[in-house]
């Protein structure tokens, strides 16, 4: 048994650890613009701290001291230098930084490795023992989330005693608090001490418990994965999942039914629910995960079919495809019945691990996202599959990195293009724009597209008319947004769009309009506030929406209900448009 000694010992080690740790990730990223040239040696150097010092703090208690920092260095290295040779897909390190999925497939990385390091120091079984794979990836979830938390409370309880200590005019822990470096060690050290003292109390800090209150929600979520399954074929697929949140809320809802599952069963037969409601649960929602896994993949297929590939839609894509092996693990286990439990489990091994060779092989030319974007973008217009004015040049352009400019490049080679001039018009204003918005703003007038407009742009309540030339004034922007959802017809066979006309706004002169537009890939509505200025109509951003999102909002719905006079407008306290059976908007100005 550990003496006070022993203890006092592990909680300083840990706490200055996690002050050096602090420190170290402060100097590395909080400074990172104070030593210009060194970028990527710095990230580099980033990309090894977290996971050295994360993986001691995690992997110490199972392991000691000495043996966690062994086991995280190879792991820090690995993973740094992969965050750096991907890295240079981006002439820039802000650039890279500013796409999100190397870091996030980074850090899938640096979360699913430190288990199987524990297991094979501890498991009976090494590295692959899925018992104790189960038990440390749990442990350290409920560790890391109980220190973080009191980590939190730590701060709070400094605020108030800087709060307390003000009003005897004494601020010494608000200037302190108010410097970087002191925050982050501060922080670090207070970290590593409650990941001492939980290690200490690890016989009594359980997972167990995490796991019995997840398995609760197991027959209510196979509840309404049955309902919404059953609904599917009614709403019908195209206006249900047209776009990637769909896809988005389907992934999440499978893999929070793939968490629950693996909770019932715990790490063998003996842990494993009892209950028959549990079980029959966990087989029934075994069996509808292909389908969910199905429909969230059918929903990217859409969204690549229409637009083409892009690096968000790959990630959705891959995240599909293993939520996808997943589910058939799951469902074929069941379906053989006899040990469906331990083939399950055994599987969840290989899934991990896959996982993880994924999220690094991310990180290496094998799959690069830019690339592959870039090229399939390139061969869609090349084809006349996309085209020009659905061509995402700035996201190509600046978000792509290196393999976006070489995109835009093979773009401009195209002089046999039929949309070559155009294409041309649109690449020299990308090169002068400095904001999206700006980009957006600088489509070249199209008199063909302001004509169609107005021909299918109907005026909200029917039998008002559109004032002279307001078509012909809106932004080339506008017009285009405008242009593609007009295009689109309502289920009664109207124009997908509609412009209302009305004093929202007493600061502003005239009235203002609101431009209601079904959005691409039946995702919702998209709504714009115009107001009136000399000339005609500038866009002036979203209104306020109380009472629904406007990706829940339906066009069939809302859109006629406007024609057909079905809304009211507010007091002139409180101008707001309220639509019947449907949302209230204020605007803002």
């Amino acid at each position: 048994m550990a003496t006070d000694r022993d203890l006092a010992r592990n909680r300083l080690a840990l706490g200055g650890f996690g002050a050096v740790a602090g420190l170290c990730l402060w100097l590395l990223f909080d400074r990172f613009d104070d030593f210009p040239g060194l970028e990527r040696i710095l990230l580099l150097g980033g990309g090894i701290a977290v996971p050295l010092f994360g993986g001691v703090l995690a992997m110490t208690g199972p392991l000691a001291f000495g043996r966690a920092l062994r086991a995280a260095l190879p792991l820090a290295v690995v993973a740094g230098g992969l965050l750096l040779l991907a890295s240079f897909r981006f002439a820039s390190v802000r650039d890279y930084l500013g796409a999100w999925h190397p870091v996030a497939a980074y850090l899938g990385v640096v979360c699913l490795v430190p288990p199987f390091l524990v297991a094979r120091e501890t498991g009976p079984g090494g590295w692959n023992d899925y018992a104790a794979l189960f038990r440390e990836a749990w442990s350290m979830v409920v560790r890391g989330a109980t220190a973080l938390l009191f980590v939190g409370v730590f701060w709070l309880v400094y605020a108030l005693s800087d709060t307390l200590l003000g009003l005897v005019d004494v601020d010494v822990l608000g200037d302190l608090a108010g410097e970087g470096w002191f925050a982050a060690t501060l922080s670090g050290a207070v970290l590593g001490m409650a990941l001492a003292v939980l290690n200490e109390l690890a016989a009594y800090l359980s997972p167990s418990l995490v796991l019995r209150l997840l398995r609760l929600l197991l027959p209510v979520v196979a509840a309404v994965v049955t309902l919404f399954l059953l609904l599917v074929p009614v709403r019908g697929l195209e206006d249900a999942f047209g776009g990637l949140s769909a896809a988005a809320v389907l992934l999440a809802m499978a893999i929070g039914a793939i968490t629950l599952v693996a909770a019932a069963l715990d790490d063998s037969d003996d842990m494993a629910a009892e209950s028959p409601l549990m079980l029959g649960a966990a087989q029934l929602v075994s069996l509808l995960l292909p389908v969910l896994a199905g429909l969230a993949a059918y929903a990217v297929w859409l969204r690549v079919e229409q637009y083409g590939w892009t690096p968000d839609r790959l990630v959705a894509a891959v995240a599909a495809a293993a939520v996808m092996g997943y589910a058939l693990l799951y469902a074929g286990s069941v379906a053989l019945r006899g040990r469906w439990m331990a083939r399950i489990r055994r599987g969840n091994v290989a899934m991990a691990v896959g996982i993880v060779a994924v999220a690094a092989l991310w990180l290496t030319p094998v799959i690069n996202a830019e690339r592959l974007s870039a090229k399939n973008q390139v061969a869609r217009f090349a084809a006349g599959e996309t085209p020009v004015a659905a061509l995402d040049l700035w996201s190509i352009g600046r978000d792509w990195g290196k393999p976006g400019k070489t995109a835009l490049a093979e773009l401009r080679a195209m002089t046999d293009h039929p949309e070559h001039a155009v294409l041309m018009e649109r690449l020299d204003a990308l090169s002068r724009a400095e904001s999206r918005y700006a980009f957006a703003n600088a489509l070249p007038a199209d008199p063909e597209r302001a004509a169609r407009l107005s021909e299918r742009l109907r005026a909200a309540p029917d039998g008002r008319a559109l004032p002279d030339g307001f078509v012909a004034r809106l932004a080339p922007a506008t017009q285009a947004w405008a242009d593609e959802s007009c295009a689109r017809a309502l289920a009664d066979g109207s124009p997908g769009c509609t412009v209302l006309f009305a004093d929202l706004v007493p600061a502003w002169a005239g009235e203002e309009a609101l431009l209601f537009l079904d959005n691409p890939g039946r995702m919702g509505l998209r709504v714009r506030l115009l107001q009136a200025a000399p000339g005609g109509y500038r866009d002036a951003g979203d209104p306020l929406l109380y009472g629904a999102r406007l990706a829940d909002m339906d066009p069939d719905v809302l859109i006629p209900a406007l024609r057909a006079g079905a809304f009211s407008i507010g007091t002139p306290d409180i101008p707001a448009l309220r639509i019947e059976n449907g949302p209230t908007l204020v605007p803002r100005p």
